[in-house]
């Protein structure tokens, strides 16, 4: 074996080896970053307020329900993220109606469907990670949610986003938080 080669060979290993080890230890120390660190970098999307997502509901309340008959028709469609859906013959235009309604609405988190269509959550933040996670969403349901809380902000709005509820919009309609 040539001498060029064999330092080709070793260069490209160490450089597997040193990438490994770069994000282990990343992965490591991303653990003791503070979550509003996280935040100011723009590795997690804060959540919005109640108010902020009160109006986006209103302003968008058409094209809110335009993705509810949408969803409605592809009856089999659960769960559909903008990377990701649960089905793998859902088609490519479809998805990219979806996405393009994702990023109009304010919910880049697309959205999860009951199998008897009867209600649907739209994630507009997620955030966090195995350990600990929370979303805030509009959420559509055709049977009344019970245990209503008056603001969710208190909850979502802390460091380390602790709860859950949801609060009444208008009918069917509600603002829900879940942390843990």
């Amino acid at each position: 074996m040539s001498t060029y080669k064999f330092k080709t060979r070793v260069i490209y290993k160490l450089s597997i080896i040193l990438t490994i080890l770069f994000l282990v230890t990343l992965s490591f120390f991303y653990q003791f970053i503070p979550q509003a660190y996280c935040v100011a970098l723009g590795l997690f999307r804060s959540h919005l307020s109640d108010e902020q997502m009160t109006s986006n509901l209103i302003k968008n309340k058409q094209d809110f329900d335009l993705l509810i008959e949408m969803i409605k028709a592809d009856s089999e469609v659960i769960r559909v993220d903008n990377t990701w859906s649960d089905l793998s013959n859902i088609s490519s235009d479809k998805l990219y109606e979806y996405r393009k309604m994702f990023v109009k609405l304010g919910i880049p988190r697309g959205f999860y469907a009951s199998r008897d269509r009867s209600g649907f959550r739209f994630i507009s933040s997620s955030q966090g990670m195995v350990t600990h996670g929370s979303s805030k969403s509009y959420v559509y349901s055709d049977e009344p949610i019970e245990n209503l809380v008056e603001s969710l902000d208190e909850m979502s709005q802390k460091e380390r986003p602790f709860g859950e509820g949801c609060k009444k919009i208008e009918e069917y309609w509600y603002i829900c938080f879940e942390g843990d």
